[in-house]
C-alpha cells in the first residue's frame, strides 16, 4: 500500500520524487536489452563505465543480461576526484627556512587557514593530523587492537585534505630572495588524480624589513589560485555538490 501511495504521489509531483532520487545519487533505472554492454549504457548516459559497474556491483567482468534493471548514477554526483571529495582541511603546515623568518611559522599557518576560509568557504577547518585521525577511526580501545580500515576508499578519510606550504629565504643583503610553494593533497585514492593542479610555487625578492609581509603576499597569491582551481574543478566535474 505504501508503494502504491508513493507512486500516486510521484505522478502528481514529479519534482519531489526526482529530488528524492537525486538525493540517493541515482538518476534513473535502465532495463538491459539484447546486445547491450555496461560501457555502452554508461556512454549513453554520459557517465564513466566504472561508476555504472560500481553502483550495480557488476564485478570485474561487468556481466549484464537482458531484462536486468540497472541503477544509473546521477552524473552530477559520480566524480571521485580529490576536488570533488574534500570537505575538510585537517592539517596545515608551513615549513620555514631562513634566519629572518624562523619566528613566523605559526603566523604563516594562521594566515594560510584564514586565506583558505576566505577563498574556499565550503572547506571546514579541523586542526587534526592524519595520525590522530587514524587512531580515532582505526583503533578499537575496548579490544586494544587496530581495525582493518582502507583509508584510500573510506569516505571519512577521502573527505579530508592537508595543506603544505614552504617559505624559504636566504642571503644577508638588504634585498633577499624568497621562494614560496603550496599544495593541497588528500588522504584517499582518487580518480581521476588531479594533484599536480594544486601544487604551485613562486620566486620573488623583498627587503629584509618587509620579508614577513612579502612572504604572506606570495602565499596569498598561491592559495588564491589553488582555491580558484578547486572551485573550477568542482563546478565542472561535480556540480551537484558545489556550494
Amino acid at each position: 500500500m505504501k508503494s502504491i501511495l508513493k507512486l500516486a504521489f510521484c505522478l502528481v509531483s514529479f519534482t519531489v520524487c526526482h529530488q528524492e532520487t537525486a538525493i540517493a545519487g541515482i538518476l534513473e533505472s535502465y532495463t538491459v536489452k539484447e546486445g547491450d554492454t555496461a560501457c555502452d549504457i554508461a556512454e549513453q548516459y554520459g557517465i564513466p563505465c566504472v561508476q555504472l559497474i560500481k553502483k550495480n556491483s557488476l564485478g570485474d567482468n561487468a556481466l549484464i543480461f537482458p531484462g536486468q534493471v540497472l541503477k544509473i548514477p546521477d552524473s552530477s554526483m559520480w566524480n571521485d576526484s580529490m576536488p570533488c571529495k574534500i570537505e575538510v582541511i585537517s592539517w596545515v603546515n608551513v615549513t620555514v627556512v631562513g634566519d629572518y623568518l624562523k619566528e613566523n611559522k605559526q603566523e604563516f599557518e594562521k594566515f594560510v587557514r584564514n586565506k583558505l576560509r576566505l577563498n574556499s568557504p565550503w572547506l571546514s577547518h579541523e586542526a587534526r593530523d592524519y595520525g590522530s585521525f587514524w587512531a580515532d577511526i582505526a583503533y578499537d580501545d575496548s579490544a586494544e587492537t587496530f581495525i582493518d580500515v582502507n583509508a584510500g576508499e573510506d569516505e571519512r578519510f577521502m573527505r579530508r585534505a592537508e595543506v603544505d606550504c614552504k617559505v624559504l629565504s636566504s642571503g644577508t643583503d638588504s634585498v633577499v630572495p624568497i621562494y614560496t610553494a603550496c599544495e593541497v593533497f588528500g588522504w584517499g585514492d582518487y580518480s581521476p588524480s588531479t594533484y599536480s593542479e594544486f601544487r604551485l610555487e613562486s620566486l620573488s625578492t623583498a627587503t629584509v624589513s618587509n620579508l614577513p609581509a612579502g612572504a604572506e603576499t606570495m602565499l596569498g597569491q598561491l592559495l588564491s589560485e589553488i582555491s580558484g582551481r578547486l572551485m573550477d574543478y568542482r563546478q565542472k566535474e561535480c556540480p551537484g555538490i558545489v556550494k
